[in-house]
């Protein structure tokens, strides 16, 4: 089995700690990557596999969106990572692979209205199985088609690594999850991180999360929240929320958010689109709340339009109520690497 005990994050210190296990003789191996009969397309595997002379195949399972590129781990974000650190892993001698050739047998999680899908995820993921016995699954990487595939690697005894499957309850290491790495967000850090926060200002008694959730596809807003109010509530703080369907948002809804908010909690989490936040805040501003005495915390992992230099800014005539809003208004994002180390990276895969 490869080791997973790698020293820093991401695919490339994956693939270099999956490669020496391999070449030590871990993990499984297949013949080449041909895809399956449910759409697997080939990942450039080594066609002589089957030669007498070909150099063993470690293979490794992908299964990410393909089309489409609004989720952050897709295949068109995060390809060209893969293909390039697969490059890296099989030109490199001193990672102790030998003579086994490392490749990959890719897949789609999609549905075919181009949505995560757990079924299509979960089918593919057996498919593979059956067809190239993969060492390792990179991937998936939406909730809802991480779960199903990720109790199937426990199963089976074979690591899942993704940038993704960030919600909450995901952290069962000790069960079907077991095999699961995740070397992108975790909620259940955010909700720590929050709870810190809490401490260090003496929060102790409420907060409102107001948040969006249609109930449909990944529900990205709804399992960030939560890892917000399992962690306050596991401080007995009283934690209240409040949820809209953006798609189709009324102005009775916002206000409603901000007759919660006054009567409810001067804490306030918000995690919306950045046009339905400024909305909740022009509308609380206009309601008369003192919003200097209120503490908002957007939760904008991605930076999804709010990271301009003046996130408040549309150009049109609520630009200065808005910037004056936006004075209460902490913005929680990731923070992108700006070392010699990850510009180079960036320039490689450019």
């Amino acid at each position: 089995m490869p080791s997973l005990l790698c020293s820093a994050p991401g695919i490339f210190s994956f693939l270099i700690c999956f490669a020496a296990a391999a070449g030590r003789g871990g993990g499984g191996v297949g013949g080449g990557s041909v895809g399956g009969d449910r759409g697997a397309a080939s990942g450039g595997g080594d066609k002589r596999a089957n030669g007498t002379d070909a150099p063993p195949v470690v293979t490794l399972a992908v299964l990410l969106p393909l089309r489409n590129s609004s989720y952050p781990w897709s295949w068109s974000r995060v390809g060209p990572a893969v293909v390039l650190a697969l490059e890296r892993v099989n030109a490199d001698p001193s990672l102790g692979l030998g003579r086994h050739r490392l490749t990959y047998v890719l897949a789609s999680t999609e549905d075919k209205d181009g949505f995560c899908s757990d079924m299509e995820a979960q089918l593919q993921a057996v498919d593979i199985k059956l067809q190239h016995d993969p060492a390792a699954f990179l991937g998936p990487g939406c909730v809802y088609s991480s779960a199903p595939v990720a109790r199937f690697a426990t199963h089976w005894r074979r690591p899942l690594v993704t940038a993704g499957a960030p919600a909450h309850g995901f952290n069962n290491k000790s069960g079907e999850y077991g095999m699961l790495t995740r070397v992108g967000p975790s909620h259940v850090k955010l909700g720590r991180m929050a709870a810190r926060v809490h401490a260090l200002f003496g929060w102790r008694r409420k907060a409102m999360l107001i948040y969006s959730d249609t109930n449909k596809d990944d529900r990205p807003f709804y399992f960030t929240v939560e890892g917000v109010f399992m962690a306050l509530r596991a401080q007995d703080i009283t934690v209240v929320h409040y949820t809209w369907d953006e798609q189709i948002i009324t102005s009775r809804d916002v206000a409603k958010a901000v007759e919660n908010m006054q009567r409810t909690a001067r804490v306030i989490y918000v995690c919306s689109s950045p046009d339905a936040f400024r909305r909740l805040l022009l509308a609380a501003k206009r309601a008369g709340l003192r919003l200097q005495e209120f503490a908002f915390l957007y939760l904008d992992l991605f930076g999804s339009g709010s990271l301009s230099r003046a996130p408040w800014h549309r150009g049109d005539e609520d630009d200065e109520d808005a910037k004056s809003a936006f004075a209460s208004v902490l913005i929680i994002t990731y923070l992108q690497p700006n070392n010699s180390q990850y510009e180079q990276f960036i320039s490689d895969v450019q």
